[in-house]
């Protein structure tokens, strides 16, 4: 069927000059084709972030696929450990990353996960590459854990260092554009240069400097809305 598709829409490049751009090939293709026509604007079938309200575990980051940011879902699963070695899966997600995650928290998120199962899975199939999705790939921890809802209409982006901190990363107003256009009303960002930051109307930034604020906002509800 894929490579049916790709043909329906090689004929359309030759009889509308339609050029088609695609992203994650492997999975949930129709979800995130977009296509620009010859006057550059875009027509993009919606990266579809279908999250149940109330759901624990998940939070929303804003990916890079090329020169287009792409927005992803990162699920996480906190459970007790069902053996003395408690296990550790990622999907979607480099493991050595989720397991230096993992260890930041429970040194400087005071969250007892070393002795804890620990799954991360990003849906739709997507890779992150990128240490753009390190924050909220501790939200979604943090709130497995705790048992406390992040928001549907909150993201997060930003790196995480070894020490906590939230670092900025590139192609930010870009990400947040992107954010806001897909109706995301809060987001998570490093605290560093938020202020060099064009204002995005319906878009409120939450800063913060390292993994303790986060984990504050989520602890004290400020993030619920």
């Amino acid at each position: 069927k894929k490579w049916l598709f790709t043909c329906i829409l090689k004929f359309l490049e030759h009889i509308n000059e339609f050029i088609p751009c695609f992203w994650n090939l492997n999975s949930m293709f129709f979800e995130f084709v977009n296509v620009i026509n010859d006057t550059g604007s875009v027509c993009c079938i919606r990266n579809a972030i279908y999250r149940p309200k109330d759901a624990p575990g998940t939070c929303v980051t804003c990916a890079m696929e090329g020169a287009r940011p792409v927005l992803a879902e990162v699920q996480a699963l906190i459970a007790p450990a069902s053996a003395a070695n408690p296990r550790r899966m990622s999907n979607g997600f480099d493991y050595n990353r989720f397991a230096m995650l993992l260890a930041v928290l429970e040194k400087r998120g005071n969250l007892k996960v070393s002795q804890c199962d620990a799954y991360l899975n990003i849906i739709g199939g997507l890779t992150l590459e990128e240490p753009a999705a390190d924050l909220s790939a501790v939200v979604a921890i943090a709130s497995s854990y705790l048992d406390k809802p992040v928001p549907s209409h909150m993201a997060a982006i930003g790196e995480v260092g070894l020490s906590g901190e939230i670092r900025s990363i590139n192609h930010m107003e870009q990400r947040l554009s992107e954010v806001q256009r897909l109706g995301f009303t809060q987001c998570i960002v490093p605290e560093h240069r938020v202020k060099e930051m064009k204002e995005l109307p319906h878009l409120e930034l939450l800063p913060v400097q390292n993994v303790a604020q986060a984990l504050q906002l989520l602890v004290q509800g400020k993030l619920m809305k």
